[in-house]
């Protein structure tokens, strides 16, 4: 991802879907102060709409059935929860909406929360991930994660994941190896470890982070890279198989 222009009085792509979403946030605190910022709004919502093949009028209907059962979500129609009652909103969470170009209108997003997971305000899930909580497993999203296409979360311990995070498409994120490797001599390792994500980390396309792994805040981790440590410099570059700080003091945008 190249670094965004700053310059010339142009918001980067990020601090315009900010704002946009900075609007939808003030219509859940029911701040819309003018018959013109409902049009606009609505505006918006039927152009999101048509983007994500999603119908408007099917998208109003999704968006009232989970807002009875106490969320805020904006799903894709082929988003499927199991567990939505494990599941804690802070803000509007799109699944499947504002998806990237190589996404298709048939992929299906599927959820099975059977342990705990809270996500912050602006966070959005992309079309055909897939996302699977164990029993007594927590996950825990801070606010502004963006997830790609395709991503497979699969905790049984833990996963956490701080503030501004982008998660590229078809990333991994595995806490438990489920099999044990041993050899003769050597005490065989736990096969589960919880992952712990900083702030303002960018995890490039088919990445994978293994159990017990920690990233520091501000890293970027390269695209097909296999996290097997922790990584506790900020602003790295990680990168290789089994992935290894290749740089310090990085900044991405």
């Amino acid at each position: 991802m190249a670094a965004l222009e700053q310059h010339s009085g142009n918001l980067p792509d990020r601090q315009l879907h900010d704002r946009r979403d900075t609007a939808w946030e003030e219509i859940e605190a029911g701040q819309v102060r003018s018959p013109a910022d409902a049009i606009r709004m609505a505006g918006r919502f039927i152009s999101a709409c048509n983007e994500a093949d999603a119908g408007v009028v099917r998208s109003l209907l999704g968006v009232a059935r989970y807002r009875l059962k106490g969320h805020w979500i904006w799903a894709h129609p082929g988003t499927r929860i199991r567990g939505l009652e494990n599941l804690q909103t802070r803000g509007l969470l799109k699944i499947g909406i504002d998806y990237a170009d190589i996404a298709h209108p048939e992929d299906k997003t599927w959820l099975r929360i059977d342990g705990q997971m809270s996500v912050g305000a602006r966070c959005k899930i992309g079309r055909g991930s897939r996302i699977h909580v164990g029993g007594g497993a927590t996950v825990r999203w801070g606010n502004g994660v963006w997830t790609n296409t395709g991503v497979l979360v699969h905790v049984s311990r833990g996963l956490f994941i701080g503030d501004d995070c982008l998660l590229g498409w078809n990333t991994q994120f595995v806490d438990d190896n489920f099999h044990t490797v041993a050899s003769a001599g050597i005490r065989p390792a736990p096969t589960a470890g919880e992952i712990r994500i900083g702030n303002r980390v960018w995890v490039g396309n088919h990445a994978m982070i293994g159990r017990g792994v920690q990233i520091a805040d501000g890293c970027v981790v390269a695209a097909g890279s296999v996290v097997t440590r922790p990584i506790l410099e900020p602003g790295s570059l990680i990168a290789g198989v089994p992935a290894r700080v290749i740089r310090t003091g990085v900044e991405w945008y």
